[in-house]
């Protein structure tokens, strides 16, 4: 008989031993055996045996038994009855089984079958001398000649592979990894075209890889060993090949001359979730994967069409977004989850880890989390999880999270109902999210627990199917039905009126004195003793809304022209471009010109910390970043130390800094307050400022703001420090908080030139003069400017020296300022 009439049926012999070992892995008790050893591996190869050598009377040569003669001279039945027996007895998918025939060391028939993959049903590649390559039955035209290391492009690796994945991800680069247990299986995966490559770094037997090997050759593929050699078969069970490097011959070369070495100086990372039997109920397992493997699958489609109109996503994807792939606003890889999944992710293993549900554990493992600065986080989500939690926004952040918990109350839809609103109020606390939530989770309990999907969505309600532990017989309905109705009729919408402060003409003065008293601030001195215009005067004379009136002398009498006219309205909320009402203030005005950029110092209250936790910081940041958008600041730097901030941002309007650091200060101030039980002023006083202008004042304090950590000893490089803009501005990774200046633009057009230029300029050495200097501009208000702008500013009479102390002091000369320009 030759190879290619002996193929069927030697497919049919492998995949009726498959459903054997499928089966036994699905057991109650699990298969039988302990770490790689596992008895139904030689029963498997003692079928087989009696099956191939009735069809080919060849030499038989396997892992399990002694070899067998056979009466066909130069013909070997090379036999691997189960490929991946230790990842297999520890519960993990991908095991398989490979057969070979060899004539006079040259394979002319292969056959992988894997009864379980981790991706898909079960899979059957398949070929002899003289037969097509097939895939299940079906032909396949693979052809692995001309393909490459590219982009996009998969490398199948060894299981332990996701161990090590900094490493391995270099070694296959510009490529992908992914890992899977069976070097045969990983071999026929690269010949039908799901790869370009497979790497296997340890020895290997012959019987391993064999069959492997006859489908890369079908498909046009080599396959080397450690020294870049071809592999040659012997037909014996007892060689050993040093290592296998196998798919198209461009790949399979470059990866056999990488330097593996490298793996054993990156840390092993244990696995997360330790996998294992006996397993009570498969069915209910394989139901929950499913449930989170749609979830981490739909976040990673949507992200592809994330924020874009319907019409252009119908225009792009006529069939609907079905294939994984790279790209989306935040430019994932193929398969990536986005922040959303993987707080779900979180929220399960918080579950897995305290065994129950523990909202304080919970809200402690996000917060960790967010720590690790993801790619995005929604803002309602991110104010949420820093105890800013707000009931006015609608949107689906915590629907996001829902499928671990209805995988965790399985069987029971109203724990799940009710967990569901008790997690949603950590972030989204309007109650149209809780309802969802609870609908949502209730569902997917019931589903997992076995139900339908029209009991899942309450359509046939009063025919609910219970399967053992899905609870009290009205439960879905009980929970999943009103919360549905209540959400559809938006019987928790929020229509209360938000308050506001109302002045009537009358009760002027009256209104003025119920004003809290500002403590702190003297751009907003105490109410109390202001002599406000009369009310008769009308609503102009009265303050806006958010505003407070202050005098410059409270103690001196004036007229009421004389006074109007040295009174400064300081709004919360009065946006850029409005009316400009500010006259003269009690002390020096900061120089702030729109267009300049402008260094920001501010420290804690004598010196303490006004960072306890790195949730501070994402607060303080979060915070930061908004009230940059709203007034029109751009943020070039920024270093958050221990007890004191720096900033460098350029305003677009000439109240915007003082705006941003106001609101800023009450915002942060009353959430430091309240999430560490303190009280009292956490901000020494005013913040000081320093204009700057021209390349080397711009650069220079920009990288002074960086460097900040280094000088203070906290890290030895800049890059160490998580909490300052170096990062950014230096092209380690994308910081949406920063807006680069047009200097450090001018640098290069190029960024990747540009990003390396700063880290350059950043590793040079700082002169003591200039950090002197814009230590003393800062703190003496005082400009780090060109020539060209300060003869402007000294023409308007801007004073650009330190003046002498005393009432109507005055400058120390009238000679020209000192220049301190300082080369970098």
């Amino acid at each position: 008989m030759t190879p290619a009439r002996a193929l069927a049926d030697v497919i049919a012999a492998v995949e009726a031993e498959g459903e054997r070992l499928r089966a036994e892995f699905y057991a109650p008790q699990g298969p039988r055996g302990r770490r790689g050893s596992c008895p139904l591996d030689r029963e498997i190869e003692e079928r087989l045996q009696r099956a191939l050598q009735a069809l080919i009377p060849a030499r038989f040569c396997g892992e399990e038994c002694a070899a067998t003669a056979g009466t066909r001279e130069g013909w070997v039945w090379l036999v691997d009855p189960h490929d991946g027996t230790f990842e297999y007895i520890a519960g993990r998918r991908g095991s398989a089984i490979s057969v070979a025939l060899v004539r006079d060391g040259t394979p002319v028939l292969g056959v992988v079958h894997a009864p379980d993959p981790p991706d898909r049903g079960p899979d059957t590649i398949a070929w002899a001398e003289g037969a097509k390559l097939t895939r299940n039955g079906q032909p396949i035209a693979a052809d692995l000649a001309r393909k490459r290391l590219e982009p996009g492009a998969i490398v199948w690796a060894t299981a332990s592979s996701a161990l090590k994945p900094e490493t391995w991800s270099r070694a296959v680069a510009p490529a992908r990894y992914a890992a899977l247990p069976s070097i045969a299986y990983r071999l026929a995966r690269v010949a039908a075209g799901d790869g370009v490559a497979t790497v296997s770094i340890h020895g290997v037997n012959e019987y391993d890889v064999a069959a492997g090997m006859a489908l890369i050759a079908a498909a046009g593929g080599t396959t080397l060993d450690a020294q870049a050699a071809r592999v040659t078969l012997a037909g014996n069970s007892e060689r050993r090949i040093d290592g296998c490097f196998a798919g198209a011959p461009q790949a399979a070369s470059q990866l056999a001359r990488y330097d593996w070495k490298l793996l054993d100086a990156e840390p092993r990372r244990e696995a997360r979730l330790t996998l294992g039997f006996p397993r009570k109920d498969e069915g209910r397992l394989a139901r929950a994967q499913g449930v989170l493997l749609g979830q981490v699958i739909g976040d990673s489609l949507g992200s592809l069409v994330e924020f874009k109109p319907a019409a252009e996503i119908g225009q792009h994807y006529p069939d609907g977004v079905r294939e994984l792939a790279d790209g989306g606003i935040y430019h994932t890889i193929a398969g990536q989850p986005t922040d959303d999944s993987e707080m779900a992710l979180t929220l399960a293993r918080a579950i897995v880890r305290e065994k129950k549900y523990d909202g304080p554990k919970v809200l402690d493992a996000y917060r960790a989390w967010l720590t690790s600065r993801p790619v995005d986080v929604g803002m309602t989500t991110e104010r949420g999880l820093l105890g800013l939690v707000t009931g006015e926004s609608e949107s689906n952040g915590s629907l996001m999270r829902c499928s671990p918990l209805g995988i965790w109350a399985a069987g029971d839809p109203a724990r799940a109902a009710r967990t569901a609103r008790d997690e949603s109020t950590l972030t989204h606390a309007n109650p149209n999210c809780l309802e969802a939530c609870a609908a949502y989770c209730a569902a997917i309990a019931a589903g997992v627990a076995g139900a339908s999907r029209a009991e899942m969505l309450g359509r046939r309600p009063h025919r609910l199917l219970h399967p053992p532990g899905l609870g009290a017989p009205c439960a879905a309905e009980r929970v999943l039905l009103p919360a549905v109705a209540r959400v559809r009729a938006g019987a928790h919408r929020d229509r209360r009126p938000r308050r506001r402060h109302r002045y009537q003409r009358r009760d002027h003065r009256r209104a003025a004195r119920r004003l809290p008293r500002p403590r702190g601030d003297p751009a907003a001195l105490a109410l109390s003793r202001t002599r406000l215009p009369p009310a008769r005067r009308g609503g102009s004379a009265a303050p806006t809304a958010d505003g407070v009136l202050a005098r410059r002398h409270p103690r001196a009498r004036r007229s009421a022209t004389e006074f109007r006219s040295r009174v400064v309205i300081i709004s919360a909320r009065q946006p850029p471009g409005g009316d400009d009402r500010c006259a003269v203030m009690a002390r020096h005005a900061r120089l702030i010109f729109p267009g300049v950029a402008l260094h920001i110092y501010q420290r804690g209250n004598d010196r303490k910390a006004t960072f306890r936790e790195d949730s501070d910081r994402l607060v303080y940041l979060s915070n930061l970043a908004e009230l940059c958008k709203r007034w029109e600041c751009a943020l070039h730097a920024y270093c958050l130390m221990t007890n004191h901030v720096h900033l460098m941002l350029t305003p677009a309007h000439e109240e915007g800094p003082a705006s941003v650091m106001r609101d800023l200060g009450r915002r942060y101030v009353r959430y430091f307050n309240e999430r560490h039980r303190r009280t009292g002023s956490l901000w020494e006083g005013r913040f000081y400022s320093c204009l700057l202008d021209s390349a080397r004042y711009v650069l220079g304090c920009q990288r002074y703001i960086d460097l900040n950590p280094v000088r203070a000893g906290v890290v030895d490089l800049p890059g160490a420090y998580r909490w300052s803009s170096y990062a950014g501005n230096s092209g380690a990774r994308t910081d949406a908080l920063l807006s680069p200046h047009t200097e450090y633009l001018a640098i290069s057009a190029d960024e990747s030139k540009r990003c390396r230029a700063y880290a350059e300029l950043c590793r040079e050495a700082e002169a003591p003069e200039f950090l002197a200097a814009v230590r003393d501009a800062t703190f003496g208000g005082l400009p780090l400017i060109g020539d060209e702008f300060k003869s402007r500013l000294h023409a308007m009479g801007v004073r650009l020296e330190r003046a002498r102390p005393g009432p109507c002091s005055q400058p120390a000369s009238a000679s020209e300022p000192p220049n301190l320009e300082l080369a970098i």
